[in-house]
């Protein structure tokens, strides 16, 4: 019996090698392509769970740059990724062509190199990358610090074009700490058209290598136009690297103030003025402003150090208001991109807090845009600035309550210096105004911007974006003074 029972168990053991050693494992194919999408360079098969063997293809008059997962070469493929289905893969190829162009950091944020790029408007040497002098590649460079918050990308010119933003960038990661975070952009953009946001406040070495022979077009992006097409200017295989050096410098000694920014208040315009400005007392910062019913807003920051001055990375929005402040909430309301809008006329009282980037509103629906008389008051037609309180350069209100305010006609010479002078009561006796207090001059900051429904493209400010309006040319023109935009538009008759 026991012999019985021993053959029966190795009759059985033998069986199950032999099924065994007969099962095909589970496998996957994988097709190594050309950068073309059709050549197959090579087709391997990878057990389940298992990883390729990778390898570094060869093709005369290129250089390899990467495996891709997609054939349009936009997505690099992780090579340590396990096998799980049958799976293609791209070669990067690409021809070595001399980059000839010059790449400089754009953005801003509190580091002195950002402030003094001001997003771009400034491009000096500071800001420039240098080009190593390699015959086989285009690496450019720049060490510099950053400071958390501070928003980048690389580009060619003031205008952005060529930029090589977070898309480019191999890794946001070191010793398992992220430095970097995509900041997204304005528009529909790609990553690789992302702002850079710095997480880690340091000093840095940026290193962008380019193919520009491989440079491509978004030609299918909405704004897209053989005049612009440099703004949509990518590339495949660029790429930025970094390395992490150390504590910097730290930001500089900047003050930053807030100003309000809207559909209609500002034209979604960055206006710096006193108007949409916030006044800074001990920490606080607080605007009082009149808006109307159901228009949209948010606030942006101005960084200054010194004489320079940058659009800031910091933005205040419907999300700074605490969801336990019902009183707030009761004044605004949100979007789904979290601006804020205005729920009644009124004046409007915002206070901020930096500190806690907290948010609170108060309105007074009683007051709204306050009544002022407006003259035309400058070195013109021989006035010598003294044209408070006379009829002729009076302008008047267009329809009760509109608060839009005309000057009929004004011969300028070019030369001229001007601006308008809001006057209110400042006293009365018997009923009859004996006399009136000056209000505030809006000068050149109070412009409207340059379009084809008015002529103030032929005005410049005395000292360059600020001060009085001064007149580049002659010519005869009707003046409009919008008292809720607080905007003075020129039209040439």
């Amino acid at each position: 019996m026991k012999k019985l029972f021993v053959s029966v168990f190795s009759l059985v053991l033998t069986m199950l090698l032999v099924v065994g050693c007969g099962a095909s494992k589970n496998t996957h194919k994988v097709t190594f392509y050309d950068s073309d999408g059709k050549t197959v360079i090579k087709t391997i098969d990878v057990e389940e769970g298992k990883k390729a063997e990778f390898f570094v293809p060869e093709k005369d008059g290129h250089s390899f740059v990467n495996w891709f997962g997609t054939p349009s070469l936009e997505h690099k493929f992780d090579i340590n990724k396990e096998i799980t289905e049958d799976t293609s893969v791209f070669a990067g190829f690409v021809q070595y062509t001399e980059d000839t162009r010059e790449f400089a950091i754009v953005g801003s944020g509190k580091s002195p190199v950002l402030i003094s790029s001001n997003w771009g408007k400034e491009i000096k040497d500071e800001h420039k990358m240098t080009k190593e002098e390699d015959a086989e590649a285009n690496i450019y460079t720049l060490t510099l610090d950053l400071v958390e918050g501070d928003e980048f990308q690389f580009a060619i010119n003031t205008q952005w074009n060529n930029q090589r933003g977070f898309g480019y960038l191999e890794t946001i990661e070191a010793d398992g700490k992220e430095y970097f975070e995509n900041s997204g952009s304005l528009g529909d953009t790609s990553s690789k058209r992302s702002n850079i946001k710095v997480a880690v406040s340091g000093n840095y070495t940026f290193t962008l290598t380019t193919y520009p022979s491989a440079d491509v077009y978004e030609e299918d992006n909405a704004n897209y136009t053989e005049e612009n097409k440099e703004a949509f200017n990518t590339n495949p295989f660029d790429t930025i690297t970094w390395k992490y050096n150390g504590e910097g410098s730290g930001e500089a000694a900047a003050e930053t103030t807030y100003y309000i920014k809207g559909a209609e208040i500002t034209g979604w315009a960055d206006k710096y003025t006193e108007k949409t400005a916030f006044v800074n007392e001990g920490g606080k910062h607080t605007l009082v402003i009149p808006l109307k019913k159901g228009d949209e807003f948010m606030f942006t920051s101005l960084v200054t150090v010194g004489d320079s001055s940058s659009a800031g990375t910091e933005y205040i929005r419907h999300s700074n208001i605490k969801a336990e402040d019902s009183k707030s909430l009761g004044f605004v309301e949100g979007t789904d991109s979290k601006n804020l809008i205005a729920k009644e006329n009124g004046t409007y009282t915002f206070t901020y807090d930096p500190e806690t980037t907290v948010l609170t509103v108060d309105c007074d629906t009683s007051k709204f845009i306050e009544e002022h008389d407006y003259y035309l008051k400058g070195s013109f037609g021989g006035t010598n600035w003294e044209t408070e309180l006379k009829e002729e350069y009076q302008l008047k209100e267009t329809e009760k309550g509109s608060g839009i305010y005309v000057l009929d006609s004004v011969t300028l010479e070019a030369g001229d210096e001007l601006g308008v002078q809001s006057m209110i009561l400042n006293a009365a006796k018997d009923g009859l105004a004996v006399d009136k207090a000056r209000v505030s001059f809006m000068d050149y900051s109070y412009l409207a911007a340059v379009g084809e429904g008015n002529s103030n493209g032929d005005f410049e400010g005395k000292n360059g974006d600020s001060g009085n309006i001064v007149a580049s040319k002659g010519g005869s023109y009707k003046v409009t003074f919008n008292a809720y935009t607080s905007e003075i538009i020129f039209e040439g008759k």
